[in-house]
């Protein structure tokens, strides 16, 4: 499916590495920022964590709207490790409150005091 793409763009020295972290053998916090600004490698590692390792992605990557998706969809929590654009979008928070309620305190102030959003 579409995620192999991703792998494709990733150094072909790290195809071992996106193993081992697909497998839960290595986390991205125990990696180099080259690795943490990887979006394939990224990508994996949010999946493999159920949403956490967004906490050490680049900041560059916790800004990708597709990335962050991944991840609060997984685990809404994880929006509070978002960069705070994507804290204020609609699209953002509303898959992060649907997976965990709580994951609202962590959304923009302008979203929270919406009405309109929040009833």
């Amino acid at each position: 499916g579409p995620p192999q793409l991703l792998f494709l763009r990733s150094l072909p020295c790290w195809a071992g590495l996106l193993e081992e972290i697909r497998r839960g053998e290595v986390e991205l916090q125990d990696l180099d920022e080259g690795a943490r600004s990887d979006r394939g490698l990224v990508l994996v590692a949010v999946r493999a964590s159920q949403g956490r390792a967004l906490e050490y992605a680049s900041w560059t990557l916790r800004n990708d709207k597709a990335l962050v998706l991944e991840a609060v969809t997984r685990n809404g929590l994880s929006l509070r490790h978002a960069a705070a654009s994507l804290r204020g979008d609609r699209d953002v928070v509303l898959a992060a409150v649907r997976d965990c309620p709580m994951a609202l305190e962590h959304a923009s102030e302008l979203l929270r005091r919406d009405r309109d959003f929040v009833t």
